[in-house]
């Protein structure tokens, strides 16, 4: 009952295998999910692999595929230039990547902090060309729900993924 970024902190911390990935609760993988992905990392030996996202909506049953690089290009830059390239849940990690980075707890929009720089830092990154994430939009979610204060986190998010990266070699693009 500690949140999601304390139960993703003790996940990676007590975790024993080689790779990690992050399902939210209320979301859904395909079966081969985690087949796809990987074979992607193995293939372009890669310390992350991505693929697109399926959004379907709760109340209407309306699915849309948002793509995870927005260019014709699959590269680090065009990744991390699109709208999914924070979520953490479309993704498959080196362990010793993602471990280099905590989850702030108590935050909102905390994966920017952790999964931008984990792009970012890889040797190198896949993408298996498929919607295998399915990612359940709720109409009272937080990314749904009205203004709040909370949502002045992504600052604090974006100022910590840009001390992260600023000895990059991409970090100006």
């Amino acid at each position: 009952n500690s949140g999601l970024s304390f139960s993703r902190n003790t996940g990676i911390k007590a975790s024993t295998g080689k790779y990690i990935s992050f399902i939210d609760s209320d979301d859904y993988i395909t079966e081969n999910f985690y087949e796809d992905l990987l074979e992607a990392m193995h293939k372009n030996k890669a310390e992350v692999a991505m693929c697109d996202i399926k959004v379907v909506y709760e109340d209407t049953n309306y699915t849309q595929v948002a793509p995870c690089f927005s260019n014709d290009e699959f590269n680090t830059v065009n990744v991390v230039n699109s709208g999914l390239a924070a979520s953490a849940c479309n993704k498959l990690f080196d362990k010793k990547l993602i471990s280099k980075y905590l989850f702030e707890v108590g935050k909102v929009n905390e994966d920017i902090a952790v999964v931008i720089p984990a792009i970012v830092n890889a040797k190198n990154i896949a993408y298996a060309r498929d919607a295998y994430y399915h990612y359940i939009q709720h109409k009272g979610s937080i990314q749904n729900s009205k203004f709040s204060d909370r949502r002045f986190d992504i600052f604090y998010g974006v100022k910590t993924t840009l001390e992260r990266i600023k000895n990059s070699k991409l970090y100006e693009e």
